[in-house]
């Protein structure tokens, strides 16, 4: 079973589409400091590896 969802996830990663980067830029510039980010809510957490 733990088989089938490393295989799953590695095909997720793969094909999901990643945020934009203007989107990404968008959001860091209404914050002062980034050494510190709290995802919350993060679902598959491909936001969080951004």
């Amino acid at each position: 079973m733990a088989d089938l969802f490393v295989k799953q996830a590695k095909e997720y990663l793969q094909t999901r589409p990643s945020y934009p980067a203007k989107l990404v830029e968008f959001i860091a510039s209404k914050t002062p400091n980034h050494d510190l980010v709290w995802d919350d809510g993060c679902g598959s957490g491909q936001a969080a590896i951004l």
